[in-house]
């Protein structure tokens, strides 16, 4: 990395869960200046306030997209060397529109869209599956609706699923994260499997809209996807990969696959582990194809992907989502302690590269006898806020472990034994030699920590916390 005198502006746009401080940090020690773009009505944290000596330069994403870029550039001194990267699904596309004028743009603004609106992504899903008959295309209906009250429908696409049988998944078109998904393992349950959508996301619309997020309303019904039942349970993974630009191309590398654990009654993700070590590698082929096909389809040139997969009864594998930033739930964290290689130095070291006028460089991730993992604990049953968390005899942070909470978790009321994506406020990282041992460790962490709050008659009580079952 060469040095310069004015350090480059990262403008880092989004709150990515469990880990935009952490981002931030690292751009701030690779040599970047980072700038936080938060939404409009986003607190500014005591962690996200200062850079080491520094106050944090903030930007809040008010008023149109258009008017925001062109303040933030007006605001750019002529000789900065600037980039710019969304960490979460709905703040990719204003990223990408800005470092469309930088030293390096990462994507077409388009391909944001693409990836965010589920059956656009479907679409070309289905199109590879054509051409390749390890992979699995995926059913869909999109409906489309006037407005936020989800109640006047002006368009259907493919309405001819919801007249046939089978079982059925009913999701958000344009919404990370597991929520308002509902099944109907039935024909007769889809009518109500969709109303259940329909009421969760009309009560969110306004919720999120006060942040600066808004709902498409539209929901998107899937065939159900049959999981295969020789791999770990629900055979769910995640693959992430890098795209860094070259000479005469961009080079889209696969830098891991994680095994993903989720609550089939809740559809939350419980659990991660990487590396994978029950997904079958006569398919390794083909993810890594069919993904890099994908990435040169919608134009990706310099950013960190997330893709997510279920391998079937038939052994093919079936895309569920991706995103064009850096996966979530410490996952970035878990290839790091894996490998030994940061995904997110890679990435930084591209953009100084490219700054310099150098080529990025393909380094290999290389897999090193290490397994982590990170589960969320739940409370062992219903407790009431404000809460503390006992840690006992625990350090925070160690070699082979560490306990993050959210900070979401000290104004929480309540927090419920039943998994719950809103309420994963503790997650417990841990590293071992096998997958068991980092599993093994993980539940020996959580049979120590306590929660301390209240139950629903207002009386002081003590929980302790479990995993679920993988």
């Amino acid at each position: 990395m060469s040095i310069t005198t004015i350090p480059p502006i990262l403008f880092l746009f989004g709150a990515h869960r469990w880990g935009r401080q952490a981002v931030i940090e690292k751009a701030y020690r690779f040599g970047f200046e980072p700038h936080i773009c938060l939404y409009p009505q986003e607190e500014l944290t005591s962690d996200l306030a200062r850079q080491g000596e520094q106050p944090s330069v903030v930007h809040r994403l008010n008023g149109s997209l258009d008017d925001y870029v062109s303040e933030l550039l007006n605001k750019l001194p002529s000789t900065s060397q600037w980039y710019a990267v969304g960490l979460d699904d709905y703040t990719v596309y204003p990223a990408a529109i800005l470092a469309a004028h930088s030293f390096l743009p990462t994507m077409e603004p388009e391909a944001a869209i693409t990836v965010l609106r589920k059956d656009l992504l479907r679409k070309k899903w289905n199109a590879l599956c054509t051409d390749d008959k390890t992979l699995h295309p995926v059913e869909y209906c999109l409906i489309r609706y006037r407005d936020y009250t989800f109640q006047d429908i002006v368009h259907i696409e493919n309405q001819a699923l919801l007249q046939s049988e089978g079982q059925f998944v009913v999701k958000p078109n344009a919404l990370d994260a597991s929520i308002a998904i509902n099944v109907a393992s039935c024909n007769a349950q889809l009518a109500v499997a969709i109303s259940r959508t329909k009421e969760e996301l009309t009560k969110l619309a306004l919720d999120v809209d006060s942040l600066g997020i808004s709902i498409f309303p539209e929901i998107l019904v899937e065939a159900m996807i049959p999981r295969s039942a020789s791999l770990h349970p629900g055979a769910e993974f995640s693959a992430e990969f890098i795209s860094t630009p070259a000479e005469t191309d961009v080079h889209h590398q696969l830098i891991g696959i994680t095994q993903k654990y989720i609550d089939r009654e809740t559809h939350v993700e419980v659990a991660h582990h990487h590396p994978s070590e029950s997904f079958p590698p006569s398919l390794l082929a083909n993810l890594e194809a069919s993904i890099k096909r994908l990435l040169h389809d919608l134009k990706i040139n310099c950013s960190i992907s997330h893709w997510e997969f279920i391998v079937t009864t038939e052994d093919k594998l079936a895309l569920v989502e991706g995103q064009l930033r850096p996966a979530g739930d410490q996952i970035m964290e878990l290839i790091r302690l894996a490998t030994g290689v940061d995904p997110y130095v890679r990435l930084f070291d591209a953009m100084f590269s490219c700054n310099n006028h150098e080529h990025s460089r393909q380094i290999p991730l290389t897999r090193s006898n290490i397994v982590a993992a990170v589960h969320f604990p739940k409370p062992s049953s219903n407790i009431f806020g404000p809460m503390q968390l006992d840690l006992g005899a625990l350090t925070k942070d160690a070699s082979d472990h560490s306990v993050t909470v959210s900070r979401d978790f000290f104004s929480a009321n309540l927090w419920s034994s039943d998994s719950n994506w809103s309420q994963r406020y503790v997650a417990v990282l841990t590293v071992g030699d096998s997958y068991q041992s980092a599993y093994d460790q993980c539940l020996t962490l959580v049979s120590q920590l306590r929660l301390i709050g209240f139950n629903d008659e207002g009386a002081e009580l003590v929980a302790g916390m479990q995993l679920k079952a993988v």
